[in-house]
């Protein structure tokens, strides 16, 4: 193990005692874990954010103010009609899985079982105005971020795009005890970020070969993390 990352973990560790929270913890993986440490990534809807733009020495209110800065530009982004095949396929997607979310006249094509080409002329720019608005502001489990398979550009690679951030997503398969990408926005930069979506959650992932700023995002991350924890989380009713 190289000594910087011993250094790492004994500076979180650092973090985790000093907030006396048991849950402000990075976790080894117990498979896989020659490839990557998880770092709690603060839990308030805007973990994406926190995980993909996160910098050394950046406070969390800090952060708090680029993230909203970054979903008023998501939204715009869609409003001026990029990526509009890929924003009513994840609207379509919605209405697969409830169709009670879809327009009268959509549900209709629906229960007849209609397919996606059938439907998508009835998508119009209305929907997809009240759709985006979900990711102008965080209001909760509608407003998260949505990653998906490489053919799609999702919000979370347009984003990454947005950001200038080279960035791979992985979900995690318990039963085969293997990270498997999900999806990426890459170039030829050796600074990748990685980013494990588990159960509509984000967290920052970070190799045992991270370079020394990578390692103080996150230890900044896992800092903001337990900020919130410690003092606004417990403060809501």
């Amino acid at each position: 193990m190289r000594i910087q990352h011993l250094l790492f973990i004994f500076s979180v560790s650092y973090w985790i005692i000093g907030c006396g929270h048991s849950e402000s913890k990075i976790s080894l993986a117990k498979d896989e874990s020659d490839l990557f440490s998880r770092i709690q990534t603060t839990p308030d809807g805007d973990c994406f954010f926190h995980a993909l733009i996160t910098e050394p020495e950046e406070e969390f209110n800090d952060v708090k103010k680029r993230i909203t800065e970054l979903r008023e530009r998501l939204y715009q982004h869609y409003l001026q009609g990029n990526n509009r095949e890929d924003i009513v396929n994840l609207i379509y997607e919605e209405y697969i899985g409830n169709h009670d979310c879809a327009p009268k006249h959509i549900r209709t094509l629906l229960n007849e079982n209609q397919p996606l080409e059938t439907i998508k002329p009835f998508i119009t720019d209305y929907e997809i105005e009240r759709y985006v608005s979900r990711y102008r502001q965080n209001r909760g489990v509608k407003s998260y971020i949505p990653a998906r398979q490489d053919d799609l550009e999702c919000p979370a690679k347009i984003l990454a795009k947005m950001t200038q951030t080279p960035v791979i997503i992985y979900t995690y398969n318990k039963s085969k005890q293997k990270y498997d990408i999900l999806t990426r926005a890459i170039n030829e930069s050796e600074n990748i970020v990685h980013i494990l979506l588990d159960g509509g959650h984000y967290t920052r992932l970070i190799t045992k070969t991270a370079s020394q700023h990578q390692l103080q995002q996150a230890i900044q991350i896992s800092k903001n993390s337990n900020y919130y924890i410690n003092n606004i989380k417990t403060s809501k009713p």
